[in-house]
């Protein structure tokens, strides 16, 4: 899909070439100033060529800001996660909105902008400070949010564009309004680019001195509208328009579009790239389409195992590609082909990717896994889920939590002392309020523990009296400081040595309480007794013992394992279940009471129920008969078993059975067709089985065979109506006889079924009138099926070719010419060459007579020339003065009738330049239309490929080339100069300035004049 690039500079250069000639004209008149002009274009030539060489503008900067951590969204939390790539680490959480957001991040240029898509609340992030700086709603509007250039923008689809304070959110003057949006952008540049649903493109740009919008452009983009999707670039953006199919580059160095027929469906396109590198995906296609260098590509990454393709991003010069439902990313190279392996995030279905910090990073928000890529392509997986990461509300700074004075190790703690002191630790930066967090022992900052930690005092202390009840001690602040060093820290507490405080009064004593006692321990129970019921069942009694049991656990041992019963403490019986027949069983009984256990002795042995005599095994079926139907069933009968059955099962010898129930016969419907076939009863009696003698051997029908043989030929047309010979031979019966033939036949619109009581063949006579198989031809299938007792057989094909009809003869005033046009002349030639093309129906094509080309001029002149009758495509009609009018038409000869005439303007010769070849005297064109290239409101369509051999850079060409020129038109000019101060006599200034044909130096070489401009 590559195409030659013709350079978009022209324009710029006719301007520049017609200014630098009327200045050269009027150096004369105006002395020194020439000077200037000429200076004027020798610097600026000179300017375009040293930034061609450089790059595309003469002076060219990035600059990124980074915040050295990259930011994701997790909408089932509501929260965003700040990633350190580096360390591979969630160093916090913000909490920005409720649990099931749909959270949009725009991080860029040091912003962090976070967008509720479910709330419609957009909240900016301070990055200096992980404080929210401002939040907007924005009701149910489509509202998007653009960061570029240092500034924010908040893109109202309806068709509104604000610039907002970065921090706050609040307007910044005046909006700009506009018509329906379908998409909105910012490039890194800070220009804001819009295309509107009818297809308009605008650009706009910010300036904060004066608080408004400047339009710098507005105007049609063909083929854009509704659809249209944009990728930002450092200046200016690609237009991906599937409404149109097409893909325009606009203010990125040239304005390109081309033609681009299979975009179609909805596009994703990629946040941002280079313009060298421009991707969408498109997922109704399973492609992604891309502007690679100097080519437009269209990707099948559905053949890759990517079937639904969603937003690509670029990054190192490769474009990565997230596959909906499989949780994979493709790679793909600037060629389209694939450049790595594909990156799988782990547990994620649908991946994102977010480009930040010189890294790319894949997530899943149902993941707790992303996949960070170096620019060298390298990958590592970090953890993304809860883990210990501490949450953050943004809306409030941290508080710090309040100071707890260490405890003292006094053998006689005052009353008012608190018994598990916490120490003052001051929060880290980003972490949630210290109020809000649990400290090491579990507890919350301000509120004392229920009991010591470990450690602390009272706790496996032999210093603290055995008379402190281990509950809450009272709160409060201390009466004085404590004597003596103080006591192991709590859990969790800091572990340097504690500064030992002064004493300035004794403690107070506690109050005593009397000791709590310890867990009570189980008694075994009593007078365990089972006895067999009669249902199979064991009865389990027995007496508790001491405390009241939790649960009490019934076991019994002896014959097959049987699982325990578990009963409440208040229970003293339990039934036991699932016992062998005839087994000997004892019984225990476990009381639990707070973890520990106690088991009683064994019962008294209990023999259970005997276990019932086997069942008496079954017989067989007796005088098994088998009888053929010619619609291939089979009735099957037999005797019953002597020894009763559950169930009979009848089968063929060999084959699986069908279950009857007690019948004594069945008629069988699905018996595989064959001669010899014997079928075999089972009976079923308690689990055993037994197998009758075979029947009688049968027959089985089955439907026919496939008729051999069968041909289809068309033997006669007349108009509409097709005589058509089918043949076709016997089908074999398979068991029963061939009733019937189905003889069916379609093709081109026409169809038709008739049905033949033996083999052979027969003519069939149809009309295919109005169908395409009468009116262009085709094949004609027909199909014949035999039929008996058993059904259809297979189908038997054949095919007859229809030829189409000839062509209608050629007509008076049928359409042969398409269109008649001009050429651009010679610089020598005094009249317009002029060029037409033909498209003969098929009728003329065909004619055998021969065919004359008829050309006539408004002018006087005209001509006639024998042509091939088929002849097609541009053919060469003559040269014919400016102004006149030329017509076209062909003759068929023998017929004697002409083809429609189409006419064709001649422009006037003065359109071009032209040189008198005998004088040497050459004149400019005269009467132009503005210049194409000021002001234009249409985008021209260009092919798509860079002019190759320039310098480096995206864009190099045009400026060098217009740099050269404006190189050498800067000589000219001072050229032209010096001979004006010769030939000052040759120009002069009329009143009326009007301009007339200059006048020339004459030439060295009759084929390269040199031009002048002058006014005389």
């Amino acid at each position: 899909m590559t195409r030659n690039l013709t350079s978009p500079a022209g324009g710029v250069l006719r301007r520049l070439a017609r200014r630098a000639g009327r200045g050269a004209g009027r150096a004369g008149r105006r002395g020194g100033q020439g000077g200037f002009v000429e200076a004027g274009v020798a610097v600026t030539g000179l300017a375009l060529v040293l930034g061609a060489a450089v790059g595309s503008g003469v002076a060219s900067t990035a600059v990124t800001m980074s915040d050295g951590a990259t930011w994701l969204p997790d909408d089932s939390s509501g929260q965003v996660l700040q990633v350190n790539p580096a360390t591979g680490e969630v160093e916090r959480r913000l909490q920005v909105a409720g649990s099931g957001a749909s959270l949009l991040i725009t991080q860029r240029d040091g912003m962090l902008v976070v967008d509720d898509d479910a709330t419609g609340v957009i909240t900016t992030i301070d990055l200096a400070t992980l404080l929210a700086g401002g939040q907007r709603g924005t009701g149910a509007t489509r509202t998007t949010v653009l960061v570029g250039g240092g500034n924010v923008f908040l893109v109202d689809l309806a068709g509104t564009v604000r610039a907002v304070d970065p921090l706050t959110l609040r307007d910044l003057g005046a909006p700009h309004r506009t018509d329906a949006l379908a998409d909105a952008v910012v490039d890194d540049a800070g220009t804001v680019w819009l295309v509107t649903t009818d297809g308009e493109i605008e650009e706009l740009r910010w300036s904060a001195s004066s608080a408004r919008f400047t339009v710098e452009r507005d105007r049609p983009l063909r083929g854009a509208g509704s659809q249209s999707r944009m990728v930002p670039h450092a200046d200016g953006v690609t237009v991906f328009s599937p409404d149109g199919g097409t893909v325009a580059q606009v203010g990125a160095g040239r304005d390109l579009i081309v033609a681009a027929p299979g975009l179609s469906g909805a596009v994703l396109p990629a946040e941002t790239s280079p313009s060298t590198l421009a991707p969408v995906a498109a997922p109704s296609a399973a492609e992604v389409v891309m502007v690679s260098g100097g080519a437009l590509l269209a990707v099948d990454v559905g053949a890759l195992g990517c079937h639904r393709p969603s937003n690509p991003a670029v990054f190192a010069s490769r474009v990565y590609v997230p596959c909906d439902g499989t949780g994979h990313v493709l790679v793909l190279g600037p060629d389209g082909r694939r450049a790595a392996r594909d990156i799988i995030v782990p547990g994620g279905l649908n991946p994102r990717l977010v480009v930040d910090d010189g890294r790319l990073v894949a997530y899943s928000e149902s993941a707790t896994a992303a996949v960070v890529v170096e620019a060298d392509g390298s990958t590592r997986e970090i953890e993304t889920g809860p883990g210990r990461t501490p949450v953050q509300d943004p809306s409030r700074p941290p508080v710090a939590a309040p100071p707890v004075t260490a405890p003292p190790s006094s053998t006689q703690p005052s009353s008012t002392q608190p018994s598990s002191p916490q120490p003052s630790l001051p929060p880290s930066p980003g972490t949630p309020d210290a109020a809000e967090l649990p400290d090491a022992g579990g507890t919350v900052p301000g509120e004392q523990p229920t009991t010591p930690p470990t450690g602390g005092p009272g706790a496996d202390d032999p210093t603290v009296p055995s008379t402190l009840p281990p509950t809450a001690p009272p709160t409060g602040l201390p009466t004085g400081p404590p004597t003596g060093p103080p006591t192991a820290p709590p859990t969790g507490a800091p572990t340097g040595p504690p500064t030992t405080p002064q004493p300035t009064g004794s403690p107070t004593a506690p109050p005593t309480a009397p000791p709590t006692a310890g867990p009570q321990a189980p008694l075994a129970p009593g007078q365990v007794r089972a006895s067999r019921t009669a249902d199979g069942t064991a009865q389990v009694t027995w007496r508790p013992q001491g405390p009241q049991a939790d649960t009490f656990v019934v076991r019994a041992s002896g014959g097959a394992a049987v699982p325990a019963v578990e009963v409440d403490g208040s229970s003293t019986e339990a039934t036991v279940t699932g016992l062998e027949c005839e087994a000997r069983v004892t019984f225990t009984v476990e009381a639990v009471l707070d973890g520990a256990t106690a088991r009683s002795g064994g019962s008294s042995p209990v023999v259970m129920q005997a276990c019932p005599a086997a069942p008496s095994p079954p017989t067989a079926a007796t005088g098994v008969v088998a009888t053929a139907a010619g619609d291939g069933s089979v009735t099957v009968s037999w005797t019953a078993a002597s020894s009763g059955a559950d169930r009979y099962v009848v089968s063929p010898e060999g084959h699986a059975g069908t279950d009857v129930g007690t019948a004594t016969s069945v008629r069988l419907t699905d018996v595989a067709p064959g001669a010899g076939v014997r079928f075999v009863v089972q009976t079923w009696l308690g689990g055993a089985a037994a197998t009758s003698a075979p029947s009688n051997a049968v027959t089985v029908a089955g439907p026919p065979g496939a008729p051999p043989g069968v041909s289809a030929e068309v033997t006669g047309r007349s108009g509409d109506t097709l005589t058509v010979a089918v043949g076709f031979g016997a089908a074999a019966d398979n068991g029963s006889p061939v009733t019937r033939y189905a003889v069916q036949w379609s093709g081109g619109g026409a169809s038709g079924a008739r049905d033949l009581p033996a083999a052979g063949g027969t003519t069939l006579t149809f009309s295919c009138a109005g169908q395409a198989l009468c009116t262009s031809g085709g094949a004609l299938q027909v199909s014949v099926t035999a039929h008996n007792g058993a059904g259809a057989g297979p189908v038997a094909t054949a095919t007859a070719a229809v030829a189409p009809p000839p062509p209608p003869a050629p007509r008076a005033g049928d359409g042969v010419v398409s269109w008649v046009t001009f050429a651009a002349p010679g610089q020598y030639d005094q009249e317009i060459p002029m060029r037409a093309g033909l498209a003969p129906p098929a009728g003329w094509a065909a004619h055998t007579g021969g065919c004359e080309l008829v050309v006539t001029s408004t002018a006087g002149s005209g001509s006639s020339r024998s042509i091939p009758c088929a002849t097609s495509g541009e053919v060469w009609l003559g040269q014919f003065p400016g102004g006149s009018t030329v017509t076209v038409s062909v003759r068929a000869l023998g017929l004697d009738v002409t083809s429609a005439a189409v006419p064709g303007e001649v422009p006037l010769r003065n359109s071009w330049a032209y040189c008198d070849p005998n004088t040497g005297i050459c004149t400019q064109p005269v009467g132009l239309p503005t210049d194409p290239d000021a002001g234009t409101a249409t985008i021209v369509p260009l092919p798509w490929t860079p002019v190759p051999g320039l310098p480096g850079g995206p864009e190099p060409g045009p400026f060098l080339a217009a740099g050269v020129v404006l190189l050498g038109a800067a000589g000219a000019l001072r050229a032209a100069r010096l001979r004006e101060r010769v030939q000052s006599g040759l120009a002069s200034d009329r009143a009326d300035g009007c301009d007339v044909a200059p006048v020339v130096v004459p030439p060295s070489h009759p084929t390269s004049p040199t031009i002048e401009e002058t006014r005389p």
